[in-house]
């Protein structure tokens, strides 16, 4: 029988970031296969190798997001950039392929790329498409952050539709010969330290707060095909959403949700 996608609710000082390429006036260039790389490129567009900044003292290469060289100590920037962060209600998203480790140790490299790319596209997509931003890939997990830059009153809700839209569209994605794949979502709302000038694609954890512990958690008790809630996220949508009750789990490092 197919398994359609469901809900499920298991009941219970400023800081500093380093200049961009641009504002340091530094000519960004791959250390791997010599391409010029643009000012906000974290990766290089030619070879796919992370980009660095030399240090002027030693020459070794550093991350772009670092104030030091570290290996000599010396610093990178002539000044570094406070920035501005806010604490608020949010909503995090964690989806999850099943056993993929499996499937790549079986399927073609090539194909296993392949899936992985299609994978992330269409979460990204759907994730955009509801209103939400991708804070970052974890192998072959993201994590969606709902509530910021911008805040609105039905972040929560829009984050359990991107759920439900996600197992609908992730089910149809072809996994060539291998048996099809299953996938997890875990979703909790609360309180967190959100970096506003790094809320993109890739933002590089931009978002603080238990609340992210919580939603991955979360998403290693859903079952393939399903979307897991806490209970913040189960009292804010309940009126709008139908959910099937669980009893109370004790997540890793925390008391029962």
């Amino acid at each position: 029988m197919p398994v359609h996608p469901s809900v499920t609710r298991l009941a219970g000082q400023p800081r500093y970031w380093p200049l961009s390429p641009t504002e340091l006036n530094i000519d960004l260039k791959c250390g791997h296969c010599a391409r010029a790389a643009g000012p906000d490129d974290r990766f290089c567009g030619g070879c796919g190798q992370p980009l660095g900044v030399n240090c002027a003292h030693c020459g070794h290469a550093n991350s772009t997001e670092v104030n030091f060289c570290t290996s000599c100590g010396q610093p990178l920037r002539d000044h570094v950039v406070v920035v501005q962060e806010d604490r608020r209600q949010v909503s995090v998203l964690f989806v999850d392929i099943v056993d993929f480790t499996r499937y790549a140790e079986q399927a073609d490299p090539e194909q296993a790329r392949s899936l992985q790319q299609t994978y992330f596209a269409t979460v990204r997509r759907i994730v955009h498409q509801y209103g939400g931003v991708v804070e970052k890939y974890i192998g072959d997990a993201a994590m969606a952050l709902f509530g910021a830059p911008v805040a609105t009153d039905n972040d929560a809700l829009r984050c359990v539709r991107a759920g439900l839209e996600l197992q609908r569209s992730l089910a149809r994605q072809p996994a060539g010969p291998q048996p099809p794949l299953g996938f997890r979502v875990g979703i909790a709302t609360g309180e967190a330290l959100v970096d506003l000038s790094a809320t993109r694609d890739g933002g590089q954890a931009f978002v603080t707060g238990d609340v992210v512990n919580t939603a991955s958690r979360l998403q290693g008790f859903a079952p393939p095909g399903g979307v897991v809630v806490d209970e913040s996220t189960w009292s804010a949508t309940r009126h709008e959403m139908e959910y099937a009750d669980q009893p109370p789990v004790t997540l890793r490092g925390r008391s029962a949700v």
